[in-house]
């Protein structure tokens, strides 16, 4: 009886602690996607399926991050190329 409580008992533990590596992003900013992936890598290899996912997650938002900071260095310098035109 007592062995079936204590696994009784270890399995709610289980079933009760966060999974980790299950853990979702919200966020597309590269900097919270690798908070996660650090939080990820003090249980897991960079191996695992779930830090594997977040490092591609983490490559695109990154690569969306550089193309919305070059559309906006290129709507700047047509702002800034209009500006010049109307002082002329």
């Amino acid at each position: 009886m007592r062995f079936l409580y204590a696994v009784v008992c270890f399995w709610l533990l289980i079933t009760a602690l966060p999974y980790p590596a299950r853990a979702e992003i919200g966020s597309t900013k590269p900097e919270a996607i690798q908070k996660e992936i650090d939080r990820l890598r003090i249980h897991y290899t960079d191996e695992h399926p779930d830090i594997q996912r977040l490092l591609r997650h983490l490559e695109k938002a990154r690569a969306q991050q550089e193309a919305e900071k070059a559309r906006q260095e290129q709507r700047e310098k047509l702002r800034n190329q209009g500006d010049e035109d109307s002082e002329n």
